[in-house]
């Protein structure tokens, strides 16, 4: 994604429309899904493309510096959770907005 390009930014908000509302329409009720892109991405690259997008500095911090800094949150941000994305290809999400943002 472009620094500033509103247009790669509506691109990716019609994408997520998408994934959020097809399970909306198609879904029994209580049934939890995730949109995946990619599987097997470290938070290290994800919040490295946040930063870019959002013209914000990215600084690597120890395990230390993160637990205070992240507060409660850095024990998720660091717990081994993986994702597939097979549900996200079923639905017909195949998340091409994000993979031209690279």
């Amino acid at each position: 994604m472009h620094r500033g390009s509103f247009e790669d930014l509506d691109s990716l908000r019609r994408g997520a429309a998408v994934v959020n509302r097809v399970p909306l329409e198609t879904s029994a009720a209580g049934v939890r899904y995730r949109a995946v892109a990619e599987e097997g991405k470290p938070l290290r690259e994800i919040a490295s493309v946040i930063g870019r997008c959002l013209t914000l500095p990215v600084v690597s911090k120890t395990r230390e510096e993160a637990n205070q800094h992240f507060a409660w949150f850095a024990q998720l941000a660091t717990a081994d959770l993986p994702a597939s994305s097979a549900w996200s290809e079923t639905v017909g999400w195949a998340a091409e907005a994000a993979r031209t943002t690279r």
